[in-house]
């Protein structure tokens, strides 16, 4: 008797997107996922002479350029396309699974009020 070769499992790639897109016909739900790219001022301007950029003042540079909205570039980096019933039962789950989440932490996740408005939601969405 063969043994069956069990390929290793490949794992799936992560990715970090600050942008999300969603969009719905009768048929499909298509989301759209992104980050948003600022750009970094170039190195002449930051010390006068060109030179390396600091690490730190470029985190602290897309951090606050993010605070006083400095545009950014979206861009669109994966699309996922589902039924409208898969979509509405991975809602269901997320729900459910970030709900647990906080109850499990103490810690209730905000969205902050910009963001909501943004959006065009409110906390009794959810």
């Amino acid at each position: 008797m063969t043994q069956e070769r069990k390929e290793p499992q490949q794992v799936p790639m992560s990715y970090y997107v600050d942008v999300f897109q969603p969009w719905m016909n009768p048929y499909t739900v298509t989301l759209r996922f992104g980050r948003r790219e600022i750009q970094i001022p170039p190195k002449e301007t930051v010390s006068g002479s060109p030179g390396d950029v600091p690490e730190a003042f470029s985190k602290a540079f897309t951090e606050s350029a993010v605070r006083v909205g400095v545009p950014a570039t979206v861009v669109i980096s994966h699309q996922v396309v589902m039924s409208p019933t898969h979509a509405k039962a991975m809602i269901m789950l997320m729900r459910k699974m970030m709900k647990a989440h906080e109850e499990h932490t103490g810690y209730v996740i905000q969205v902050p009020p910009p963001v909501l408005k943004e959006l065009q939601l409110a906390e009794d969405d959810w």
